[in-house]
C-alpha cells in the first residue's frame, strides 16, 4: 500500500511537471517567432581602408597587428525605393570587417559620429554596436533618391588575429589582401609607439595596467587664441579652433605606478547638442612638477592617450598640466548659445556664437595652395588646379573654355610624404544665374583612379616624371633625402572623366548643395539645375570633363619643440608653362616638447636657420682656458656627439663637470649645408660655435642646453630680358640649395603666360634652360624670335590663291597676287577693310600684327540683242546688262495683226525670257514670238487651264477639261450641235479657233448603312443631278423600330429625298431603336375539388403592358383568348381541370377581322401579344387556402451579432425570390455561397449570410530591407514543429498515467 502511494506521488508530481512542459511548449515557439528582429539592410560598399595609429593605410606591407586598435574609412552608396526618396530616420548597416580564413574583428563606438556626404554634407550619424556599423539618417536626405556618404570611425577596431598570414578582408562585397603579423607583449606594443629617448627604459618586470578609470581631471580650461578660457562671456564660435589646458593626477588604489601603466581622456563632449573634434598630435613628453620626463602624451582619434615610463616606478601619486597645441581642438554647435561642455566629468557653461554666412563670394582666377590642417608633426596642404579655366566655363555658361595640355603639379617637400594623395573634381556653383559667375561654393566628387609609381634606382627626376601616365604620381628622392612630389592630370578639359561618370546625379547633387545651404531657395531649383547641367553637362564644350581640381597631400616633420613656421611651394605647369602656389602654416608644439638635462650636464639641439626644423649634426665639446683660449674637451668619455633630428634635433652629452663650455661642430648635416654662413660661424675656430655657458654643478638644479642652427646655401636667381625683353629683372635671392627653382613672375605678354616682349618678338625660351631645382647663382636669359603673324584672305567668292598665309617681322610682304575665279567680276585688288578701307598691295618691314585682306571686285557688263521678227520693240528695253544686277522685265514689242507672245531665247521654240538674273553672263539674244487666238464656247461651264492663243509652228498639244456643276465633260468640238470632237492644234495650223464645251448630267451612287437591318428593295442604288429621289423606303431590323435615313453613323440629319440640285456619292445611315413593346403576364395554378371548375378572371395573371421605350401603358385595355374564347379584364370563365394555354393581346380579338376595324385598329394601335398557362388542379378534399410566409434574409457575424437589418421578402406562393450578399465595411463573407434562392411557401423561411471582421495585413518591410534569410524561417518552423511533438508526447504520457491510475485505484 505505502508503495502504491508513493508510487502515485511520482506519477502526479511527474504529471505536474508534463503539463508545464506542454504549457510552455505551447506558447515558446510563438514567443521565439515574435521575439525574432528584422535587421536594418545592408548598404552597399564600394571602397574602403583601414589604417593604423600613424593613419598609414594598411596592406600587405603594413600589416596589421593583433591587439592594435584600427579606424575603418568607408565609401557607401544609399538608396532609395523605386520612385521615391530616403527617409528621415531610416537605419542601414555595416557589418564590420570579415576576415577569409581566421580571427574576427570587434570594436565599439557608443558616441554618435556625423555621416557625411561626398558633397560634404552631414546626413545623419553613426555608432559601432553589435559587431554592426549602424547608421541613421537625417532630414538632409529627404529630398534624395540616392547618396553616397563616407564612414569614418575611430581607431576602435580590433582583431584577435596572433598568427601571421596574410588572408582577404571583406567589407561589404569588397574584398582586400592584408598581412598580419605576430603581436608582442602590451608593454612592447606600446613602447614601438615611443621616440627612443635613453629616459625611457621600461623595467623589464612590471606588468602595464591602464589607469583610464582611475586617473582626475583637477581643472581644465579652452582657450582661445589670446590665451583667454571661454566662458559665458568669452565666446566660442562655431567651427573654432581652440587650445585645451588641464591638470590632472593619478593615484592608484591599490599598487604602485610602473614604465608602461597607461590611461586616457576622451575628448571634450558638448550638450545638449554639438561635439569637439580632435587633430591628430605625436607622442610628446611630459615633465611633473619637479620638472622630471615621465612619460609621453598625445592626441590619436579624439582621445588624449598617456604613456608612463620608468621614472614613474614606485610611485604612489603624480600630477601633471597638459597644453595642446593652440588649433588642436574644433568646436561644432547647430546654432548660437549656451552648451555644457565636458572634460574629465567637470562641465562648465559655455556661450557660443554661430556665424551666418550669407556671402557666397567669388571664385578666384589663379590657382592656390593653402594648409588646412597642421600638428606638431604634420601639415596636410590642398593645392587648387585650374580656377581660371573653370571661371571661363561658367561665365560663358558652357561654350568656352581653355583647354591646358601637359598639367603638372610638383611640390618640393621640406617633411616626409604621409599617405595617399587625395584628389577630387570640384563644381562651383553660380553667385548669380544671370551673368554665371562662379562662386567660391563648391561640390567635390573624389576621383578613385589615382595610382602611384615608385622610383627606380638611378633615375634622374626627369625620367621619373616621364614615366608618369594620366592620374600617376610618385615622391622622387634625391641624394639629400629630399622629396618632390608630382602628379600628372593629362590635359585639363580633356583627360580624366566627366563629372557625371563620378556622379549620374552631380546636377541635382550640386543644386541641393547651395539650396540647403540657404544660398538659393527651392524655387530656384529649375533655373539652377539647367545651369549647372549646361556649364558642367555632358553637352558643353569639353564633353562634360572635369574643369578644376583640388588635390590634398599630407606631409610629416620631425616633431618641434617650440610653435615652428612652415612654409611649402608647389609648381604648377600647364602648356609647359609654370607658375609658383604658396602656402604657410605653423606646426604646433605642446606642453612638455622638448628634452632635458641633469644638473651638470649639457645638451645642444642643431636647427634649421630657415626652417627651425630639427637637424643630425655631429660636435664635440670644448672648454675654455684661463687664458681664454679652447680646447677640446671629451666630458664623460662619449663625444663626439651627433644630434637626432627625430628627437628635436637634441642630443646629450652627459655630465661635463664645472666650466665654461661650448660646442663646436664638427660635420655638417649633409653637402646641402654652408657652415661658414650659418649663424655662430666662428673663422678664427673654423667652424660653427655654440654659444658659451658655465656649468656649476653644486648650484644649478638643472644642467645647461644651447641651440645652434645651420643654413643651407643659397643662391640668387635671376629673369632677364635679353635683347628684345620689356620687363624689368626678376630677382629671386636666397634660394635655398635644391629648393625648386622659382618660375618667372615678372611683366606677361598679351597671352598672360610668356614673359613681355617688344613688339614683333615673341618669347622662345630661357637660356640657359630653367633647371627644376636650384644648384647654383645663374640668370636666366629670355630668348626672342621675330613674331610671324597670320594673313587671312577673305575671297568674297573667289578662288583660293598662291598669296603667303604668315609674314615676319622684319621681313612684311613685297607683293601680292590678284585673286581670281569669281564669274561675273574682275578684281580690283585686296583691302584692309570689308566694305571701305584702304587698299593694301605690300606689307612693311616694321608692320605687327594678324592681318585680314578682303578682295574687291568690280560686276561686269554685257549686250542684249533684239530679234523683232518684223515687229517694233519698246524703247525701254535695255541694250546692255550689269552682272550682279540683271534685268528685272522686259516691254512687250509690237506687230500689226498678230499678238507678242513673248521674248525668247530661240528663233522658234526655245525658252520664254523674262528677266535677265542677277548671276547670268555674256551677251544675251532675244527672239519675238507671236501668235493665233482661241476662242471657248463652255455652255455655262468653266474652262480649264488652257491657252488663248496659239503659235504657228507650235500649235497646241493637248486641251485641259472645262467643267459645269452636276455635269460630265465629253470634250471639246468644233461646232456646237455635231462636228468634230477637238483634242490639240497641230503646229501647221494658222487660223482663230472656236472651241465648244459639251457636257452630260451627272450620276451619282448612293450607299446605304444598315446596322444590321434590311434595306427596302425599292431604294435605288443611284441618283441623277437635275433629277435627285423624291423618298426613301424604311429599313426592318428585327426587335427594333425604324427611326429614319440619316446622314450620319450617329446623330446627323435626318434624309428624306435628295433634291435635284444635290451632287455627290451619298452615304444613308439607317437609324433604329430597340422596341421594348411586350406583355408581360404570369402563369397561374388553383386547387378545386374534384369534378368543379375554377371561376378564372384574367387579371389573376397580372398582365402588363409596356411600350416601345419600355414604359408601363396604364390603364390599358389588355384580352385573354383561352380555348378560343375572348375575354376582358371583367369577363369570368369556368375552367374545368387541366392545363389551359391563355394568349393576352393589347387588339380586341373580337374585332381583329373586321375589315374596317382591322384597318383603323392597325393604324393607330401596334399589337402586342405573349403566351402563358393557367393550372386548374383537382383534389378530393375541400381546398384549404394556404397564406404565403415571408423569407427573411439576416447578415450576422460568426457570433451572431447582426451587422445590418434583416431583409425580409413576401408575396405570393410558388413566387420565386433571389438576394445577393451585400457588401458590409470592415467585414468579409464567409458563407459558401453569396447568393440565395428561394420560393414562397405556407411555411417561413429565414436564410443567413456570415461575415467575419477583414484582418489588417502587417505592414512588410521596405523592399530594400533584409528579410529573414530562407534557412532562419525555417529553422524557426523547425522549432515551432519541435516543440509541437513534445507537447503532443506530453498529452500522450499524461493520459497514459491517468489510466495507470485509474487501474491502480481499481
Amino acid at each position: 500500500m505505502k508503495h502504491t502511494q508513493q508510487s502515485n506521488i511520482r506519477q502526479k508530481i511527474l504529471s505536474f511537471a508534463l503539463g508545464l512542459s506542454l504549457l510552455f511548449n505551447i506558447f515558446a515557439p510563438v514567443a521565439a517567432v515574435f521575439a525574432q528582429d528584422v535587421a536594418p539592410p545592408d548598404t552597399p560598399v564600394t571602397s574602403w581602408q583601414l589604417t593604423d595609429a600613424n593613419q598609414q593605410a594598411v596592406s600587405e606591407t603594413n600589416p596589421i597587428k593583433s591587439g592594435a586598435s584600427y579606424a575603418l574609412t568607408a565609401e557607401i552608396h544609399l538608396q532609395a525605393l523605386e520612385g521615391g526618396k530616403l527617409v528621415a530616420g531610416s537605419t542601414y548597416q555595416v557589418k564590420l570587417p570579415v576576415n577569409a580564413e581566421v580571427g574576427t574583428w570587434s570594436g565599439a563606438q557608443a558616441t554618435p559620429k556625423v555621416l557625411v556626404s561626398k558633397s560634404g554634407e552631414t546626413i545623419g550619424s553613426f555608432v559601432i554596436q553589435n559587431q554592426t556599423i549602424l547608421l541613421t539618417l537625417n532630414e538632409a536626405v529627404t529630398e534624395l533618391d540616392q547618396v553616397d556618404a563616407v564612414i569614418q570611425t575611430d581607431a576602435v577596431l580590433t582583431t584577435d588575429v596572433n598568427q601571421a598570414v596574410t588572408q582577404a578582408v571583406q567589407v561589404g562585397d569588397s574584398s582586400q589582401k592584408i598581412a598580419f603579423v605576430v603581436a608582442t607583449s602590451e608593454v612592447t606594443a606600446e613602447s614601438e609607439l615611443l621616440p627612443a629617448t635613453p629616459s625611457l627604459q621600461l623595467a623589464p618586470f612590471a606588468v602595464a595596467a591602464d589607469y583610464s578609470s582611475q586617473v582626475v581631471v583637477n581643472d581644465w580650461n579652452i582657450l582661445n587664441g589670446a590665451g583667454i578660457p571661454l566662458s559665458l562671456t568669452t565666446l566660442g564660435a562655431d567651427s573654432g579652433r581652440y587650445q585645451l589646458k588641464f591638470n590632472w593626477t593619478l593615484t592608484p588604489a591599490s599598487s604602485t605606478l610602473n614604465a608602461g601603466d597607461k590611461f586616457s581622456f576622451n575628448c571634450p563632449t558638448m550638450a545638449p547638442s554639438g561635439s569637439w573634434t580632435a587633430t591628430n598630435y605625436a607622442w610628446s613628453d611630459f615633465l611633473d612638477s619637479n620638472g622630471i620626463v615621465i612619460g609621453q602624451w598625445r592626441i590619436q582619434s579624439n582621445k588624449i592617450e598617456v604613456i608612463l615610463n620608468a621614472n614613474v616606478a614606485g610611485r604612489q601619486s603624480i600630477s601633471a598640466e597638459f597644453i595642446s597645441g593652440s588649433i588642436a581642438f574644433q568646436a561644432s554647435v547647430p546654432q548660437a548659445g549656451t552648451f555644457d561642455v565636458s572634460f574629465g566629468g567637470i562641465v562648465k557653461t559655455i556661450n557660443f556664437s554661430k556665424t551666418s554666412n550669407n556671402n557666397i563670394g567669388t571664385l578666384s582666377g589663379i590657382d592656390s595652395k593653402t594648409c588646412i590642417s597642421v600638428s606638431n608633426t604634420t601639415a596636410i596642404w590642398n593645392i587648387q588646379i585650374g580656377n581660371a579655366e573653370v571661371r571661363k566655363l561658367g561665365q560663358s555658361f558652357g561654350t568656352a573654355f581653355d583647354v591646358k595640355q601637359n598639367v603638372y603639379v610638383e611640390d618640393m617637400l621640406n617633411g616626409t610624404p604621409n599617405g595617399t594623395i587625395l584628389l577630387q573634381a570640384r563644381l562651383f556653383l553660380p553667385n548669380n544665374l544671370d551673368t554665371g559667375v562662379l562662386s567660391t561654393r563648391n561640390v567635390a566628387f573624389t576621383i578613385y583612379s589615382t595610382s602611384k609609381i615608385n622610383q627606380n634606382p638611378g633615375e634622374s627626376y626627369e625620367e621619373f616624371k616621364g614615366r608618369l601616365q594620366v592620374y600617376q604620381y610618385g615622391y622622387y628622392q634625391d641624394e639629400y633625402g629630399k622629396y618632390t612630389f608630382v602628379l600628372n592630370l593629362g590635359d585639363l578639359g580633356d583627360s580624366g572623366p566627366r563629372y557625371s561618370d563620378l556622379n549620374a546625379n552631380f546636377v541635382s547633387v550640386a543644386a541641393s548643395s547651395v539650396i540647403n545651404a540657404g544660398f538659393y531657395s527651392e524655387s530656384d531649383r529649375p533655373a539652377l539645375e539647367a545651369y549647372i547641367n549646361n556649364t558642367y553637362g555632358n553637352s558643353n564644350v569639353i564633353g562634360g570633363k572635369v574643369a578644376e581640381y583640388i588635390m590634398k597631400i599630407t606631409e610629416t616633420y620631425p616633431q618641434v619643440a617650440q610653435n615652428t613656421q612652415i612654409t611649402n611651394t608647389a609648381k604648377i605647369i600647364k602648356n609647359g608653362n609654370s607658375s609658383n602656389v604658396s602656402a604657410i602654416g605653423t606646426l604646433q608644439a605642446t606642453s612638455g616638447t622638448g628634452t632635458t638635462v641633469t644638473s651638470g650636464s649639457a645638451g645642444v639641439y642643431l636647427l634649421d636657420s630657415d626652417t627651425n626644423l630639427p637637424l643630425a649634426g655631429t660636435f664635440k665639446l670644448q672648454k675654455q682656458q684661463g687664458d681664454g683660449s679652447w680646447i677640446d674637451y671629451n666630458g664623460d668619455g662619449s663625444g663626439p656627439w651627433t644630434t637626432d633630428a627625430a628627437n628635436f634635433g637634441f642630443v646629450n652629452a652627459g655630465s661635463v663637470g664645472d666650466g665654461t663650455f661650448r660646442f663646436y661642430q664638427t660635420a655638417a648635416p649633409n653637402a646641402e649645408y654652408d657652415l661658414t654662413n650659418s649663424p655662430g660661424y666662428d673663422a678664427s675656430a673654423g667652424s660653427v660655435v655654440s654659444a658659451s655657458f658655465t656649468i656649476d654643478a653644486a648650484n644649478d638644479p638643472t644642467g645647461k642646453i644651447v641651440t645652434v642652427k645651420n643654413t643651407k646655401y643659397k643662391f640668387n636667381i635671376t629673369y632677364t630680358k635679353g635683347n628684345y625683353g620689356d620687363f624689368n629683372d626678376n630677382v629671386f635671392t636666397g634660394r635655398v640649395i635644391n629648393s625648386m627653382t622659382p618660375s618667372f613672375s615678372g611683366t606677361l605678354g598679351a597671352d598672360g603666360v610668356s614673359p613681355k616682349g617688344e613688339t614683333g618678338y615673341t618669347f622662345t625660351g630661357w637660356s640657359p634652360a630653367v633647371a627644376n631645382t636650384v644648384t647654383a647663382t645663374v640668370t636666366y636669359t629670355a630668348q626672342w624670335a621675330p613674331t610671324v603673324y597670320d594673313i587671312s584672305y577673305v575671297l568674297n567668292g573667289g578662288s583660293p590663291t598662291s598669296n603667303p598665309a604668315t609674314y615676319t617681322y622684319g621681313v612684311g610682304v613685297t607683293s601680292f597676287a590678284d585673286a581670281t575665279g569669281k564669274t561675273g567680276y574682275t578684281f580690283a585688288g585686296w583691302y584692309d577693310d570689308a566694305t571701305a578701307g584702304n587698299l593694301v598691295t605690300t606689307i612693311s618691314t616694321t608692320e605687327t600684327g594678324n592681318k585680314t585682306l578682303y578682295a574687291r571686285w568690280t560686276p561686269n557688263e554685257y549686250d542684249i540683242l533684239y530679234h523683232l521678227d518684223g515687229g517694233d520693240n519698246d524703247g525701254a528695253n535695255p541694250a546692255k546688262y550689269t552682272y550682279d544686277v540683271g534685268v528685272a522685265s522686259f516691254e512687250d514689242a509690237t506687230k500689226d495683226g498678230y499678238h507678242f507672245l513673248g521674248w525668247y531665247d530661240a528663233a522658234e521654240g526655245g525658252n520664254l525670257i523674262t528677266n535677265i538674273s542677277s548671276t547670268a553672263t555674256g551677251t544675251k539674244n532675244l527672239y519675238a514670238h507671236w501668235d493665233y487666238t482661241i476662242t471657248y464656247e463652255l455652255d455655262g461651264g468653266t474652262n480649264g487651264t488652257n491657252p488663248t492663243h496659239y503659235e504657228f509652228g507650235t500649235g497646241v498639244a493637248s486641251f485641259a477639261p472645262a467643267s459645269k456643276t452636276g455635269h460630265d465633260f465629253q470634250g471639246w468640238y468644233d461646232a456646237a450641235t455635231g462636228g468634230n470632237k477637238v483634242t490639240n492644234i497641230p503646229a501647221t495650223a494658222k487660223e482663230d479657233k472656236t472651241l465648244y464645251a459639251r457636257f452630260t448630267p451627272s450620276e451619282y451612287t448612293i450607299a446605304y448603312e444598315l446596322d444590321g437591318g434590311t434595306n427596302s428593295t425599292a431604294n435605288p442604288g443611284t441618283y441623277t443631278y437635275g433629277v435627285g429621289v423624291a423618298s426613301f423606303e424604311d429599313a426592318t431590323k428585327d426587335g427594333y423600330i425604324f427611326l429614319g435615313w440619316f446622314d450620319a453613323e450617329s446623330g446627323g440629319n435626318a434624309i428624306t429625298d435628295i433634291s435635284d440640285t444635290t451632287m455627290g456619292n451619298q452615304t444613308l445611315y439607317a437609324h433604329f431603336k430597340y422596341d421594348y413593346a411586350r406583355l408581360e403576364a404570369k402563369p397561374i395554378v388553383r386547387t378545386v375539388v374534384r369534378n368543379t371548375t375554377y371561376t378564372w378572371h384574367h387579371p389573376e395573371h397580372e398582365p402588363v403592358l409596356y411600350d416601345e421605350d419600355n414604359n408601363v401603358v396604364p390603364d390599358a385595355d389588355i384580352w385573354a383568348i383561352v380555348d378560343g374564347v375572348a375575354y376582358n379584364a371583367t369577363d369570368a370563365a369556368e375552367l374545368p381541370e387541366g392545363v389551359h394555354d391563355v394568349t393576352f393581346t393589347n387588339v380586341n380579338p373580337m374585332t381583329r377581322f373586321t375589315p374596317f376595324n382591322r384597318l383603323v385598329t392597325r393604324a393607330t394601335v401596334r399589337e402586342v401579344t405573349t403566351h402563358t398557362t393557367a393550372t386548374i388542379i383537382a383534389v378530393d378534399n375541400p381546398i384549404v387556402e394556404l397564406e404565403p410566409a415571408p423569407i427573411t434574409v439576416r447578415y450576422v457575424d460568426q457570433s451572431g451579432k447582426e451587422l445590418k437589418t434583416a431583409t425580409v421578402y413576401t408575396g405570393k406562393i410558388g413566387d420565386a425570390i433571389t438576394s445577393n450578399a451585400p457588401t458590409i465595411a470592415g467585414y468579409e463573407l464567409i458563407s459558401l455561397s453569396d447568393k440565395i434562392t428561394a420560393t414562397i411557401t405556407d411555411q417561413a423561411q429565414t436564410f443567413t449570410f456570415v461575415y467575419k471582421p477583414v484582418t489588417q495585413t502587417p505592414a512588410l518591410p521596405p523592399t530594400d530591407q533584409q528579410l529573414p534569410k530562407t534557412g532562419e524561417s525555417q529553422s524557426a518552423f523547425n522549432l515551432i514543429l519541435g516543440f509541437i511533438l513534445v507537447a503532443l508526447v506530453s498529452m500522450i504520457t499524461w493520459f497514459k498515467l491517468g489510466k495507470r491510475n485509474t487501474r491502480h485505484s481499481d
